[in-house]
C-alpha cells in the first residue's frame, strides 16, 4: 500500500503529539510504502528512512502550489492520503487536488477540535465536510462529540463522511509493542477507507468491465443482445483486487443483483461472495438506490397534458416518466447506477411509439436532456441507436452530465 502523509505543521520533537506522529510513521514504514509531504516553512524533519517531499509555500501563489501537489501525487500514485492536522489553509488546497485524482483522504484532527483551540470555528468544519473527506480520525471523545453535534446542520452524511474514533491502544509512546499495534490498526483504517470508497480505486478498465457485466445482465430479457467475444476476454483477465472493487461498487449502487445475474448467464468464474468478509464503513447518503419507476418527480402537470394530447399508451407514459425521473435525479445529484440500468431496460425491452414519446418529451422540455442521456447509454451500456427514442447528442451539456455522474461515483 502506498501512503502519502501530509503534515502541514511540523512541531518540535519535544512535542508529545509530534513524537507520537514520528513513531507512527516510522512503524508504518516497515509495513507499507510511506511518503511524507512537508511545507518548506516547517521545521527540519526528524523522520528517517522515509521519502520526503517539500512544498514551497513561501510567497507562492495557489496555482504554483497546486502544480507542486499534482507533480507529487503523479509521481507517487498513492492508494490513500493521510493529512495530520486541520488548522492550515494548505490542508484544503492539498485535499482539493487529491479529490481530483480520486484518492481517498483520511484526516487526523490532532486534538485541534479540543476546547482550548477556540479559534477553530464551525466554519472550518464546514470546509472539511464540503471537501467530502472520506474519514475524519479524531483523537478524543470530546472531538467526536463536537463533530457529531454539528452533524445535522452541516449535512455531514450528505457528503459521505465517517467519524473514526481514536484507534490508539495502550501507551504507544512508551511501549514499542503498543506503537506497532497502533500502526497495524492505522493500516486497517486505511484499508477500510479504501474499501468503503471502491469507485476511487477503480481504473477505467474496471469501470468498463462493470458496464459489460451490467449490460450482460440487462440483456437477459433483451432479444438479440449478446456479450461480444472481446468483452468476454476482458472479463476473464480481471484481477481479484479489481473484482473486489467492482463488487463493492455494485453493492453501493444497488446493482449487485445484476452482477449476480450476469455471472449466472455468462458462466464466468466469479463470485460476489468475495466481499462477504470485507470491512467497510456504514456511510449514509442522500443517494437513492430505489427504483425510479412510478410517479414522475417533476413536470407532473405538463406530462399529464402531453400524454392526453398525443394519446400516449401506458408504455410511452412509463418510459417518459422514467426519463424525467432520471433527469431529475441527475439535476438533484442523487442519481445511482441502478437508475441508469433501469432506464436502459425500459428503453430496450418496451414496445413503444418513438414519435409519440419524442413529442411528449419535447412538450415537457426534456428532449435535450434525453438526447444527452442516449449518448451516455450508448457509451456506457452500448445501447444501439436503433433503440433510442431520439438521436444522441454530445455537447457541453453532455460533458456536464458526465461530470455529475463521475462525482456521484457512477462512471
Amino acid at each position: 500500500m502506498k501512503i502519502v502523509h501530509f503534515i502541514p505543521v511540523l512541531k518540535a520533537e519535544t512535542d508529545y503529539s509530534q513524537n507520537y506522529l514520528t513513531q507512527l510513521i516510522s512503524q508504518l514504514s516497515t509495513k507499507a510504502d510511506n511518503h511524507v509531504v512537508l511545507l518548506q516553512s516547517s521545521l527540519a524533519s526528524p523522520l528517517h528512512d522515509t521519502a520526503i517531499y517539500t512544498l514551497n509555500d513561501k510567497g507562492m501563489n495557489k496555482f504554483t502550489i497546486y502544480k507542486q501537489i499534482r507533480e507529487i501525487l503523479h509521481s507517487v500514485q498513492p492508494d490513500i492520503i493521510h493529512i495530520h492536522g486541520i488548522q492550515s489553509i494548505m490542508v484544503y488546497i492539498f485535499a482539493c487536488e487529491a479529490q481530483k485524482k480520486r484518492i481517498p483522504i483520511v484526516v487526523s484532527t490532532q486534538k485541534e477540535l479540543m476546547p482550548w483551540n477556540s479559534s477553530f470555528t464551525t466554519k472550518t468544519i464546514w470546509k472539511l465536510i464540503n471537501l467530502k473527506l472520506k474519514s475524519i480520525h479524531t483523537i478524543s471523545q470530546q472531538e467526536d462529540n463536537k463533530i457529531m453535534s454539528c452533524q445535522e446542520r452541516l449535512l455531514f452524511y450528505r457528503h459521505k463522511g465517517a467519524v473514526i474514533p481514536s484507534v490508539i491502544i495502550g501507551n504507544p509512546h512508551t511501549e514499542h509493542t503498543g506503537m506497532s499495534r497502533m500502526a497495524l490498526e492505522t493500516l486497517r483504517l486505511y484499508q477500510k477507507t479504501i474499501y468503503s470508497n471502491p469507485f476511487m480505486s477503480m481504473t477505467p478498465a474496471d469501470i468498463h468491465t462493470e458496464s459489460i457485466l451490467l449490460q450482460a445482465a440487462l440483456a437477459e430479457n433483451c432479444n438479440g443482445v449478446s456479450t461480444p467475444g472481446t468483452h468476454i476476454e476482458e472479463i476473464k483477465q480481471i484481477s481479484d483486487k479489481s473484482w473486489k472493487h467492482i463488487t463493492l461498487h455494485a453493492k453501493q449502487e444497488g446493482i449487485i443483483e445484476y452482477l449476480e445475474t450476469a455471472i449466472k448467464n455468462t458462466q464466468f468464474n466469479l463470485s460476489t461472495d468475495v466481499i462477504s468478509n470485507i470491512e467497510t464503513f456504514s456511510y449514509k447518503s442522500t443517494k437513492d438506490i430505489n427504483s425510479i419507476y412510478g410517479e414522475p418527480l417533476s413536470s407532473k402537470r405538463s406530462l399529464r397534458k402531453a400524454c392526453t394530447k398525443y394519446h400516449a399508451t401506458e408504455n410511452e407514459t412509463t418510459i417518459a416518466v422514467t426519463i424525467i425521473n432520471v433527469l431529475h435525479r441527475i439535476a438533484d445529484k442523487t442519481i445511482s447506477r441502478r437508475h441508469i440500468a433501469e432506464l436502459y431496460r425500459a428503453i430496450r425491452t418496451t414496445n413503444y411509439d418513438e414519435y409519440k414519446l419524442a413529442a411528449i418529451l419535447k412538450h415537457v422540455g426534456a428532449i435535450s436532456g434525453t438526447s444527452r442521456l442516449m449518448q451516455i447509454l450508448g457509451e456506457r451500456l452500448f445501447l444501439e441507436e436503433g433503440y433510442m427514442p431520439v438521436m444522441p447528442v454530445d455537447d457541453s451539456g453532455t460533458a456536464k452530465m458526465r461530470r455529475i455522474l463521475f462525482k456521484n461515483n457512477i462512471q
